[in-house]
């Protein structure tokens, strides 16, 4: 079980210096691409959540536009 703690700490630490090496070249970018930047970031956002929306079936997509999983959770 020791390996499977070790694996997933060793993920952790690539993550966080993906993030780091991210970072770095965010503030290196000159600041008239900023607000590109931020654009980028808010589209890749909006893609994430478009992925993680739950299609209903058979349903003829009365809970197509609502949070499914909110709303569950909201009744728990």
């Amino acid at each position: 079980m020791k390996g499977v703690f070790c694996l997933l700490e060793d993920l952790k630490e690539k993550k966080m210096e993906l993030k780091e090496r991210i970072k770095k070249e965010i503030d290196s970018i000159p600041e008239e691409y900023l607000v590109q930047l931020e654009e980028y970031v808010k589209i890749l956002k909006n893609s994430i959540q478009k992925e993680k929306q739950v299609k209903t079936l058979h349903l003829h997509g009365k809970f197509d536009k609502i949070n499914i999983r909110k709303l569950a959770y909201k009744y728990i």
